[in-house]
């Protein structure tokens, strides 16, 4: 998956959790559910950057 999916699931995945907060309150299991798909989307999306910046940089010119 590349950063601009991720980026576009993170945004997807923050307005329904806004939605779902203002609903049903915070507290809400279903809120904190989404809360925690949330956190493991951008936990993907870190850990995706992080491998790329490590990447020399010839790698990342082949890919190209």
């Amino acid at each position: 998956m590349d950063l601009e999916k991720i980026e576009q699931q993170i945004e997807q995945e923050r307005r329904i959790l806004n939605q779902m907060a203002a609903e049903h309150g915070i507290r809400d299991h279903r809120v904190i559910d989404q809360s925690e798909q949330l956190d493991r989307i951008l936990d993907s999306y870190l850990q995706y950057k992080h491998r790329k910046r490590r990447e020399p940089a010839h790698k990342l010119n082949e890919n190209c």
